[in-house]
């Protein structure tokens, strides 16, 4: 079974009958196509969709809010997005993808991953590639200090330790828990070896945060655009961590999808994959 999914891209030139006094960054203009996939080829990927909540209570019950929010960066505006996009566009994008037969794939932390039996058959079976080499030079006492100083200055002193008492409770989020036919991974060699015993070709991806983990993780878009992987985001599944400029507008969010598009792969919407045609 194949399926006819709409698609959007962003050109690094203009159309050849733009004139060179016209040739400019406003001359640029997304592009368009329909990419037909086989179902048996493609894989829906999940990535870092926790169980994180604006309202409910602290995650670990006597620690503060502050720590849920702390975690995630962004706070209560971030969790109230996520929340709405995993229960009004992930979720119905997920039945679907079950529905067809699609290759579901779950990319949470490690530390979530490790807790389910599909991670735990992956990490007996594949082995990972050895560490690389430690480096001479910057010293890795000059890298150490320069990682305290980042993580001090962008999340607060002793975060590491809050985060070590919330990373136990941290999970799926319970409406897209995984069945347990469906992939859990915790590294880029584990996925890889899912994906080439099933033939995977393509990988449509939803999940936060837009500007960070899904873009950047282990087997995230980077990594598979960069296998050869053919990418597709939906742009309405994500969401980025905006900064105080861009968050009414959303614009960070609208930023990284034209990066995605420009650099990684295509972007679609939760509506052109509810309504793709399979055939």
């Amino acid at each position: 079974m194949h399926l006819q999914l709409p698609a959007r891209y962003w050109p690094k030139c203009p159309p050849p009958e733009v004139s060179l006094s016209e040739y400019d960054e406003k001359s640029l203009q997304y592009g368009e196509l329909e990419l037909d996939f086989a179902v048996e080829e493609t894989a829906f990927m999940l990535v870092d969709c926790w169980n994180l909540t604006k309202d409910g209570p602290p995650i670990v019950p006597g620690m503060s809010k502050y720590w849920d929010y702390n975690f995630i960066a962004g706070g209560a505006s971030w969790l109230e997005r996520a929340e709405a996009i995993v229960a009004e566009r992930i979720l119905p994008c997920l039945r679907r993808a079950r529905e067809l037969g699609m290759l579901v794939v779950h990319g949470p932390s490690s530390y979530i991953a490790n807790h389910y039996p599909q991670c735990q058959e992956l990490s007996r079976t594949v082995p990972e590639p050895p560490p690389p080499v430690p480096r001479a030079w910057p010293p890795a006492d000059f890298v150490a200090e320069c990682w305290r100083q980042f993580m001090r200055l962008r999340y607060g002193e002793d975060c590491e330790t809050y985060w070590n008492h919330l990373r136990p409770a941290m999970d799926i989020a319970s409406a897209l828990r995984p069945t347990e036919e469906e992939v859990v991974f915790s590294t880029l060699a584990q996925l890889d070896d899912v994906l080439t015993e099933r033939k995977i070709l393509n990988a449509i991806f939803v999940g936060f945060a837009a500007n960070a983990c899904l873009l950047q993780k282990p087997g995230a878009v980077a990594d598979l655009s960069g296998c050869g992987y053919q990418v597709v985001v939906l742009r309405d599944c994500t969401t980025a961590i905006e900064a105080p400029w861009s968050v009414d507008s959303l614009a960070a969010t609208r930023t990284t999808m034209d990066y995605l598009e420009m650099c990684y792969g295509y972007t679609a919407t939760s509506e052109d994959f509810l309504k793709a045609s399979a055939h």
